[in-house]
């Protein structure tokens, strides 16, 4: 279809063709539809209509012979060779916004090009005088064999694809000197590429460049050949957008505020992501995921997306500490004993000889082990927004007990190790509730003399504590 030019016309043209587009040695129609768009009236005494007549590129038809169609039974028609003039009853019509519909239907030459369709229009409006008025329409014959398909992606489901890598296109274009571009902008530039692409009857294919365009990257293919004896190629045109998967990276606090030792729960969603990063402690984290920490103080955590090409986008997530949240409701507080303190090296006698008693030394003993707090239990979900009720748990694990001291021969005696405080706290099911949790996990000092210190850790709905 094509459209007149509103300053050359005071009716406003556009053509159909059937088919679409016009092949050579086949029937065609020609709907051509006169329309009123200037908001005044048009009066309208003749339109007359040229289709080239010859055997010629240049030429619409071989011979003569066209059906016409007026706009109403009581339009005139004649017709001159290649040339039909329709006239209105009474001599004139006044053409309203609805417009006029005027069909032809012919037979197409068989010589490949275009030819020019001459529209005379006989017309005045209030600002324009009566006069001739004419408009070109250009009708492109194709030869049969000229054909070209689809424009599909290689696979057809790989339409969206990650930020920086590259698309791989398909389609078959057939028809004697036929050759084809492809014409897309593949970054945020605006400088349009346009590559020569291969083309044969068994289908090209063509891989782009890295795509790294926001949104959308929309391809254009366009095949042509230019006829014998004509200047201005035929071409078809295919078009194919592919959508470039647009790195994003959103971090969830919750809740956004917490108490002193304040569990709270980091989330991060990385659309289109290969991986993220820990930017903290450099660890590499899925592109989906979340974690529990406990906060002593305002903690600010980094955490960086990273695509596929490298590209990255990094986030920040600040959790605000709050002393004025405190307990609140009923927890749990366990307090391991301390190891036993071990004995100091003692003298005894051991019995009697000649020159009197026998005194020995008996070794110290070393310090007894911390006790161990442990609480594993399910309690109402995280209160992710703030409010609410607030419940304590504090785990503290027993210190070692001091070694014995030595005398004599001996040294004095390891201290006991500290116990250890783990914590495995998941979320009940069946709660109507929500809280917040202030949480304290202390594991017990060694006792001395070489002993190591207990262990703290803590695991919530399955996921390790990363704790203050």
């Amino acid at each position: 279809m094509q459209l007149s030019d509103p300053s050359s016309t005071l009716l406003t043209y556009s053509v159909a063709t059937q088919p679409d587009p016009i092949e050579v040695g086949t029937p065609l129609s020609l709907t051509i539809t006169a329309s009123n768009q200037t908001g005044a009236n048009v009066t309208c005494t003749q339109i007359i209509v040229t289709v080239p007549v010859g055997t010629n590129a240049a030429d619409l038809i071989a011979t003569a012979q066209i059906d016409t169609v007026p706009p109403a039974a009581d339009w005139g028609v004649k017709q001159d060779g290649g040339q039909v003039i329709f006239t209105p009853p009474g001599g004139s019509i006044v053409v309203k916004g609805e417009g006029l519909v005027f069909v032809l239907a012919m037979t197409a030459n068989n010589q490949a090009g275009s030819a020019n369709v001459l529209i005379d229009e006989s017309a005045s409006n209030p600002a324009n005088p009566a006069g001739v008025r004419s408009y070109t329409w250009v009708a492109a014959k194709y030869p049969v064999d000229f054909t070209l398909s689809a424009l599909t992606a290689v696979p057809v489901t790989n339409t969206n694809i990650p930020h920086g890598k590259s698309a791989t296109l398909t389609w078959t274009a057939t028809g004697a000197g036929v050759t084809c571009t492809l014409s897309y902008v593949p970054d945020n530039s605006g400088n349009m590429v346009t590559d020569n692409v291969p083309n044969s009857p068994t289908g090209g294919s063509y891989t782009t460049r890295a795509l790294t365009r926001n949104g959308e990257v929309d391809f254009l293919l366009t095949a042509q050949m230019t006829p014998a004896d004509q200047d201005q190629p035929l071409t078809k045109t295919a078009s194919l957008p592919i959508t470039v998967a647009t790195l994003g990276l959103t971090l969830y606090a919750e809740p956004p505020v917490v108490g002193v030792n304040g569990l709270a729960r980091v989330r991060w969603v990385a659309v289109n992501a290969d991986h993220c990063v820990d930017e903290d402690d450099g660890s590499t984290l899925p592109a989906v995921g979340e974690k529990y920490v406990l906060l002593q103080q305002q903690q600010t955590f980094n955490i960086t997306a990273v695509g596929a090409d490298g590209q990255t986008l990094p986030q920040q997530l600040t959790i605000q500490v709050n002393p004025n949240i405190v307990a609140n409701a009923p927890g749990q507080n366990i307090v391991a004993p301390w190891g036993a303190g071990g004995q100091s090296a003692t003298r005894y006698m051991a019995g009697r000889s000649i020159e009197g008693p026998v005194w020995v030394w008996s070794p110290p003993s070393a310090g007894g082990a911390g006790g161990d707090a442990d609480l594993t239990i399910a309690l109402p979900p995280l209160d992710t927004s703030g409010g609410g009720q607030v419940i304590p748990i504090a785990l503290t694990a027993g210190p070692g007990g001091g070694g014995g001291s030595g005398e004599g021969q001996f040294g004095d005696a390891p201290g006991g190790n500290g116990g250890n405080a783990t914590l495995n706290l998941s979320w009940d099911p069946n709660a109507t509730t929500t809280a917040q949790y202030l949480i304290t996990v202390t594991a017990g000092a060694g006792g001395g003399g070489g002993a190591v210190a207990g262990t703290a850790s803590a695991t919530v709905d399955g996921y390790a504590v990363v704790l203050p």
